[in-house]
């Protein structure tokens, strides 16, 4: 299996959360992917490391990083993965806001000035984290040569409009996802509502709710600890607050 590949079903299995999610951009969205759980765990940022590297093979930049904290464990495991390389890369974090003390620095890290570097995301849906660590960067007198995040969920139009290169490990139609809007692709959604995931679209019709806990039962105690019984539970009972 490729390391692509390997990482798509690391975040398949783990890091994607179905339920009504209300996003930091304020879109709702029925499902989530918290990559963090796969970008913090060691044989899956190491996968994720290498993916991220062979995506973005054809651009020239020195260092990686993005607005904490989507893009930290991004731009680390592409820094250890190209040690392992023999390629050498500087990480960066870019601070929502300047510090008010110590060094008040912005960006954290290596030095960014003058030196061409990626800017990465986990996952974006309007490209709003991405494009306020690009400013920064342009304040500091970076050259960003481009933008690699490991899900998209639509925002290449808004970084494509800044003239930047966007690229995205997977999108919506390799985790075979789709949002309310129908936006995404909704290939092994056919009995489902449209445009709705298998959790949030059950929810939202007559008997879903009935419907949801009777397509995952969990009739014993050990099942009733388990995470995908606890999701479709959860689900089913009352939206998931997240932000990404």
């Amino acid at each position: 299996m490729t390391d692509r590949a390997s990482l798509l079903a690391e975040i398949k299995a783990h890091a994607v959360v179905h339920g009504a999610v209300t996003l930091s951009s304020g879109q709702q969205a029925d499902w989530y992917i918290d990559l963090r759980r796969v970008l913090l765990h060691g044989p899956a940022a190491r996968l994720a490391g290498r993916v991220m590297l062979d995506l973005t093979a054809e651009l020239a930049y020195e260092a990686v990083g993005g607005l904490t904290l989507g893009a930290d464990p991004v731009a680390t495991a592409m820094m250890h993965a190209a040690t392992e390389r023999g390629r050498s890369l500087d990480a960066f974090i870019v601070r929502k806001s300047e510090k008010t003390h110590g060094m008040q620095r912005r960006i954290e890290g290596p030095d960014v000035a003058g030196r061409q570097v990626l800017a990465v995301e986990d996952t974006s849906t309007t490209g709003g984290s991405v494009l306020a660590a690009i400013d920064a960067l342009a304040e500091a007198g970076a050259d960003v040569v481009g933008v690699a995040v490991v899900v998209d969920r639509g925002a290449r139009p808004a970084v494509e409009r800044r003239g930047l290169r966007y690229l995205a490990a997977f999108d919506a139609a390799d985790l075979r996802l789709a949002d309310r809007a129908g936006t995404e692709d909704t290939k092994g959604l056919r009995d489902r509502p449209a445009g709705a995931s298998w959790a949030g679209g059950l929810r939202d019709t007559p008997r879903g709710r009935d419907r949801l806990k009777e397509r995952l039962p969990c009739p014993s105690r050990h099942q009733r600890s388990t995470r995908r019984c606890w999701i479709a539970r959860r689900s089913a009972d009352s939206p998931i607050q997240r932000s990404t």
